[in-house]
């Protein structure tokens, strides 16, 4: 028999081909013994079978598509690039994948959708556009620019290795971020406590015990801040129920949200993790774009995008007005100052070159590693500071309510 594999070695190093063997498990021997570790293996009759299989699939649950999570959208992509970049009709990996994932209704109807629009002539990127998955726009003209040079292949691959370090960066930040705000859960929690049930009833048998007159300030300061926090907490609830959504709403305005990054961005901390995080998220899609060839202007314009800074994403409004004006390229980026000054050299050596893209990944994978580095200072700084915060905050109202009961200790014992 005949069969189609995908194997990798341990260095990482994809093969592919075609190759004759009597079963399939002789053939996954032979592998195994070669150290390489198999990623598809199928016969060619495979392919026609599973353009039937799928096709009954579809017939059989009809199904509604539904939006993927990013997780099950990296998934698909990866997958879509191995099938694919082995010699696979775009057809025929789908109906493998749908087949691998008919037990998932999430996306095996989002599966069967694709092929529906696949089988009525439509191109990849066309039928993603047409179910609204979520699939960002400079993703989707990734797939548009492969499908147009005829490498829808490897921008599949350039667009997985988009998501999953896209992915990445993420995942570090949010990790960065948990402790904090474990910390400050922790503590709402604790004072919610202390005000509901601990101070009352130390407030009561301060005020037989000892009287208004004889409490020590600090006792004194935390009652009043008790008694004023049980009497208003549904107000300062539905206040914040309400803020946080208009928050939300607010980010969207330009205006607003530069006014809170000149605010945060008091902190050198923060503000290099940001313009760090920025940068990676707009370099490294932008080189991907040009990789697979979409034309340099919809490219910075799709990068543009994805930036989550206000500031540089205004910078970036001016340097695409500039780049439609005739101004050069590296020329653009010096003038509004978009980027810090090492990034800026790097794509003005790239311009020179005529090699942006690759300037563009390579400013990606330095700033991700200061990104790292920042990101392990800052949860280095910030651990200390909060379990010390928080042991002054729980302290300073536990010597505050017992200072009355050593105070009146004293007396009886005088």
């Amino acid at each position: 028999m005949l069969f189609r594999y995908v194997t990798e070695d341990p260095s990482g190093k994809r093969f592919y081909g075609k190759v004759e063997s009597q079963s399939q498990w002789e053939l996954e021997k032979r592998f195994q013994d070669a150290g390489h570790r198999i990623l598809l293996l199928e016969t060619l009759k495979t392919q026609a079978r599973t353009k039937s299989h799928s096709n009954a699939l579809i017939r059989r649950t009809p199904g509604r598509a539904k939006r993927l999570p990013k997780e099950q959208k990296s998934q698909l992509i990866q997958q879509l690039a191995i099938l694919m970049n082995a010699g696979m009709e775009l057809r025929a990996s789908l109906g493998i994948l749908l087949i691998q994932e008919s037990r998932s209704s999430r996306m095996a109807d989002f599966l069967k959708s694709l092929i529906r629009h696949i089988d009525s002539g439509e191109s990849l990127s066309d039928a993603l556009k047409s179910i609204k998955a979520n699939f960002e726009a400079h993703e989707i003209a990734m797939i548009r620019a492969g499908e147009s040079v005829g490498k829808l292949p490897q921008a599949l691959s350039h667009l997985s290795e988009l998501i999953i370090k896209s992915a990445r960066i993420r995942r570090a930040i949010i990790s960065a971020s948990f402790y904090p705000l474990f910390v400050l859960f922790a503590a709402a929690i604790i004072v919610s406590i202390l005000t509901l049930f601990v101070i009352p009833r130390f407030e009561s048998i301060l005020a037989e015990q000892v009287g208004p007159e004889g409490m020590p300030k600090l006792t004194a300061c935390i009652l009043g801040a008790s008694r004023w926090l049980l009497a208003n907490w549904k107000s300062i609830l539905i206040t914040l129920l309400c803020v946080f959504p208009s928050l939300f709403s607010l980010r969207k305005w330009k205006r607003f949200g530069i006014l809170c990054e000149r605010v945060f961005f008091k902190i050198t901390i923060l503000k290099t993790m940001v313009t760090e995080w920025n940068i990676v998220l707009f370099t490294r899609t932008f080189g991907e774009l040009l990789h697979c060839g979409a034309p340099l202007l919809e490219s910075l314009q799709l990068a543009k995008g994805g930036v989550k800074n206000a500031t540089i994403r205004q910078a970036l409004d001016y340097v695409v007005d500039d780049l439609t004006h005739g101004i050069s390229f590296a020329e653009a980026f010096r003038r509004h100052q978009v980027f810090p000054a090492m990034a800026q050299g790097l794509m003005a050596m790239g311009d020179q070159t005529g090699s942006i893209g690759e300037m563009m990944n390579r400013v990606a994978e330095t700033y991700e590693y200061q990104l790292n580095e920042s990101i392990q200072q800052m949860t280095k700084l910030l651990e200390p500071i909060m379990i010390a915060g928080l042991a002054v905050f729980v302290g300073s109202i536990v010597v505050g309510l017992f200072l009355p009961l050593v105070t009146l200790i004293k007396g009886f014992s005088g």
